[in-house]
């Protein structure tokens, strides 16, 4: 009627018009006539039960009314007669109350849901169109720190959201909060605050499987005004026809359970002692805590560990740490000065892990031995970042090498040739090993040549002699970088083919078996010279005239590496472009 839809949910009415009265009438007396029969059957069957109980208890009665001096007690009373006339037309006034009487319409009911295509109004489309664009998402906080994040949901036309997730948080410190942000998300960039749920710590015998799913309301004041069907929030309407004005505001609930997990070896909660316990019975607790003291006045640590143990104090509290400390390490005998220190009580509190992990895992050993220089892993340049992408049997051959090298060679049972050979075949590695270990060390010596390579300044000397009576005299003139820049000025360009210059040649090692190749990039270059030739043309007027004719360029450069020769492709203009890489194999 108003040209808006509350809920969902769609009831459509059908009403079928009766096609045979006179068919529906045979059909609605028949349905009375076997109500009525059933009905006098249950009557008749109950009088009789009446009946038959009337008679015993009057046979009963009878028997005990023999002897006159005993007390008469009272007759029972005879069941009422069964009048099925009035039965019947009981009956049939009842029935027709919820039969359909023959002539009336049937009607049929049929529920489904409302969509776009069934609603009418222009602003009501607007409105589910709105909602189904909608999403909602949850953020959970603990200790007021950003954890997990739940998956956009779409807001359903019946303003439910369904998410059915499980958020598994790994805890390092004492919970103090837990919260949920339920934001909205309407747009690409619409996004507010819906509310602030805070949910209650659970007790340290709550488990996620023995927790019973809570309802968390809330709601939020903010002032939300729409331009379609929409009510939106915080604003006055008159739902009511008396004009009486009522504000809305946004509200809703989050249903949800929180528990502790169990541990996967031996069941047990994985929970911090239960802190939020009754303040009556810490105080019961602490009550004994003068019964500690020995009658000659020191303290009983035994009765202190006792009262520990009583009243459940966290352990990893840090408050609570040094009354720990003073339970351990403080023997029977109390205020007795021990003769010893403890270096780095702590240091164990903040190890990692154990010295067996680290000697096991691959990763770290594999950057040991590179970092070693030794021969089966120093040309290795890309380790994995991860421990399980290393093979188990990486080192299989490495840890065989250095066992057989250290086994002694009168241990092994051979004989003397196989033992001259084994000699032989160690002598040659460790003389390998020795000169591979010698080239290291020689290759970390370098110069300012060996990283930079850059032209030499050099200082040209200009010597001017001449003869006279007194002897000889030389004059000598130092041209330097100043001067070697103002004679540039004056050279020629550089040669389209540049003279190639021996490079220091690097010596290569543990390469056999592996595939090398050298990696050329090149990308531009600048300035490539053009020539011009000199072109007689004839004009239209049939004389001749000599014109300047710029012949089009095409460079390409080629590398040339231990006989094998490759080359870019050719490129147009003076300043052409490749980025093209070339790649040789190194032999």
């Amino acid at each position: 009627m108003q040209g808006y839809t509350v809920t969902p949910v769609r009831l459509l009415i059908h009403r079928e018009q009766c096609k045979d009265v006179q068919l529906e009438q045979i059909v609605w007396d028949q349905k009375i006539q076997n109500e009525i029969e059933d009905l006098e059957e249950e009557l008749r069957e109950t009088h009789n039960q009446d009946l038959d109980r009337y008679t015993q208890e009057l046979e009963q009665w009878n028997e005990n009314n023999k002897s006159i001096s005993e007390e008469k007690s009272t007759e029972p009373c005879p069941p009422k007669h069964l009048d099925l006339a009035t039965v019947r037309s009981i009956a049939v006034q009842s029935l027709s109350k919820y039969l359909r009487p023959p002539g009336e319409p049937n009607i049929h009911l049929e529920l489904g849901t409302t969509t776009l295509s069934n609603t009418q109004n222009n602003n009501e489309k607007l409105r589910q169109s709105a909602v189904s664009r909608c999403q909602v998402f949850v953020k959970v906080f603990f200790n007021n720190k950003e954890v997990c994040q739940s998956s956009k949901r779409p807001l359903g036309s019946n303003f439910f959201v369904n998410f059915q997730e499980i958020f598994p948080i790994c805890i390092t410190e004492w919970p103090h909060t837990l919260k949920l942000e339920l934001y909205e998300e309407g747009g690409t960039f619409n996004k507010h605050l819906l509310a602030e749920v805070y949910i209650p710590i659970p007790l340290s015998t709550t488990t996620l499987q023995s927790c019973e799913a809570t309802r968390h309301q809330f709601s939020n004041t903010q002032v939300v005004t729409v331009s379609h069907a929409g009510v939106g929030s915080g604003v006055y309407i008159s739902p009511l026809p008396n004009n009486l004005q009522e504000c809305l505001y946004t509200s809703g609930y989050i249903i949800c359970r929180v528990g502790w997990g169990l541990d996967e070896l031996n069941g047990t909660i994985l929970a911090p002692p239960d802190k939020y316990a009754a303040q009556e019975k810490r105080w019961s607790c602490c009550a004994d805590l003068m019964g500690m003291l020995d009658s000659d006045g020191p303290v009983n640590v035994e009765k202190l560990r006792a009262w520990a143990d009583k009243s459940l104090l966290d352990p990893n509290d840090p408050t609570n740490a040094a009354f720990y400390n003073f339970i351990k390490n403080t023997s029977s005998v109390f205020m007795t000065k021990p003769n010893f220190f403890r270096l780095d009580p702590l240091q164990t509190e903040f190890d990692f892990c154990s010295k067996e992990e680290l000697d096991n895992n691959r990763r770290l050993r594999l950057l040991q031995l590179r970092d070693q220089g030794e021969a089966d892993f120093r040309g290795i340049s890309m380790i994995p970042a991860r421990e399980k992408e290393i093979p188990k049997d990486f080192f299989k051959a490495y840890d065989n090498r250095v066992t057989s090298a250290d086994t002694p060679l009168d241990s092994l049972s051979l004989d003397l040739l196989d033992a001259h050979r084994a000699w032989g075949q160690r002598f040659l590695q460790d003389i390998r090993h020795k000169i591979l270990t010698q080239c290291q060390q020689a290759q970390q010596h370098r110069h300012l040549k060996d990283i930079i390579y850059e032209d030499q300044l050099a200082n040209a000397l200009v010597v001017l002699s001449s003869t006279a009576e007194d002897g000889e005299i030389k004059v000598r003139i130092s041209v330097g970088t100043l001067g070697l820049t103002f004679m540039k000025w004056f050279q020629p360009k550089r040669p389209l083919r540049p003279v190639r210059k021996e490079r220091k040649k690097v010596t290569v090692h543990s390469l056999a078996g592996q595939e090398v190749k050298i990696i050329i990039n090149i990308v531009q270059a600048f300035d490539v010279p053009v020539r011009k030739d000199i072109d007689t043309v004839a004009n239209w007027t049939g004389s001749q005239s000599q014109k300047t004719a710029v012949v089009p360029v095409h460079p390409f450069v080629e590398v040339s590496f231990q006989g094998m020769t490759v080359r870019t492709t050719a490129a147009e203009g003076s300043n052409p472009t490749w980025n093209q890489e070339l790649q040789m194999p190194l032999r």
